[in-house]
């Protein structure tokens, strides 16, 4: 299933720079630029990165199917 994140929606308005992203979730800038601009889907490492970088969410709050994609996750 395609995946789509909203980690940098949510980091941008907590004032957070792709930097203090990067930093937080102890992921490199390259993975995230890569990640933001679609280039690279949130794999296991990715997403571990992001919910450690946001902790008081879940995975639902920070992915997200892609529309379009054939696959949903059921609630």
């Amino acid at each position: 299933m395609a995946l789509r994140t909203t980690a940098f929606e949510r980091a941008d308005a907590l004032g957070w720079s792709m930097a203090e992203l990067a930093k937080r979730s102890g992921l490199s800038r390259y993975t995230l630029y890569k990640l933001k601009t679609g280039e690279r889907a949130p794999g296991g490492k990715v997403i571990e990165g992001l919910l450690r970088a946001f902790p008081n969410l879940t995975y639902r709050d920070l992915f997200l199917p892609v529309t379009g994609s054939a696959e949903v996750v059921a609630a």
